[in-house]
């Protein structure tokens, strides 16, 4: 009687533990037990329990201080017989050689009884290792230099058509560009004779009746300017920015004294007008003009006569 009573109660606490075995576990599982360092290492938490039992997943990254952590890959969950299996998978690597202990982690669930109980994970060992090298054996490439043959229709076809650019841009530079610039260089200039611009200047003034308005100053004041631009030109000294003093000075080296006469007169009468507020007589103002005119004239003469002269000489 009492070996019977033992015996089902043995067979009791075994049911027991059963039950309670399978109502909730975790299994690690890696997918290589030896790495290189920098290699992935994978490592999975398989949780499988019933439905009706809840549980925390704990800091997984934190618990495995001798790995780097890399990464968490997504959850996958599916059922297999009465079982909820969920599987978190955690990627690590590892810099240095070594082995490696992926420590057993605590668990904590509530069973369907809504009691609170704690399940340990299987510890699970991994070795890292260094790529195994023959120190007796040259140094060489990891892979091979791929060769690629040399394809000789290509090389034939890169030339002709390096050769057909070059030609067309040989075309294009001599059908437009090299045009274009003998054009430009074949265009003539034109250059208009200062005695002329002078002359053209003079009878534009006469025709706007500054003097007969009362625009005694400014009348002079632009005969003026048109005689200091007609020297510029042709005796190639900066006449508008001098006195009159110092255009008269340097016409001495260049003209007669007859002439230096006409321009010291002409320009004694304008300074008088624009500078000591002179009212000169109409007659003077036509006077001017008729001045202005034999100056350019004879200054015209006088140049040609010595450029004629100075031929001879040679």
């Amino acid at each position: 009687m009492v070996i019977k009573i033992v015996k089902y109660f043995l067979v009791f606490i075994f049911l027991s533990l059963h039950l309670f075995a399978q109502e909730f576990r975790v299994l690690t599982e890696v997918d290589s037990s030896k790495y290189l360092i920098g290699d992935y290492i994978n490592i999975k938490y398989r949780v499988e329990y019933i439905d009706g039992v809840e549980f925390q997943m704990p800091s997984i990254k934190d618990s495995l201080k001798e790995l780097t952590f890399i990464k968490e890959l997504p959850i996958q969950q599916y059922k297999k017989d009465n079982y909820i299996i969920d599987e978190h998978t955690f990627v690590f690597s590892k810099y240095d050689s070594a082995g490696v202990v992926v420590p057993s982690i605590k668990f904590e669930y509530t069973d369907s009884n809504k009691k609170v109980k704690i399940s340990y994970s299987n510890q699970v060992e991994l070795l890292v290792t260094t790529m195994e090298v023959n120190l007796q054996e040259d140094i060489q490439d990891v892979k091979a230099p791929i060769r690629i043959p040399l394809n000789w229709w290509m090389i034939l076809l890169y030339i002709l058509i390096l050769i057909l650019l070059t030609a067309l841009i040989y075309f294009l530079y001599k059908r437009y560009i090299k045009k274009k610039e003998t054009l430009i260089e074949s265009k003539p200039v034109i250059k208009i004779p200062p005695h002329e611009i002078a002359m053209k200047a003079l009878r534009s003034l006469e025709e706007q009746k500054l003097w007969q308005q009362g625009k005694v100053k400014e009348y002079h004041s632009e005969l003026t300017d048109i005689i200091r631009r007609y020297f510029e030109g042709r005796f190639n000294f900066l006449a508008m920015e001098m006195p009159s003093s110092e255009v008269i000075e340097n016409l001495k080296k260049l003209s007669n004294g007859k002439l230096f006469e006409k321009v010291e007169s002409f320009f004694s009468n304008a300074d008088l007008v624009k500078f000591a507020k002179f009212q000169p007589l109409p007659s003077i103002n036509e006077k001017m003009m008729i001045q202005a005119y034999d100056i350019v004239k004879s200054t015209k003469e006088t140049v040609a006569n010595e450029t004629e002269g100075a031929k001879s000489d040679v």
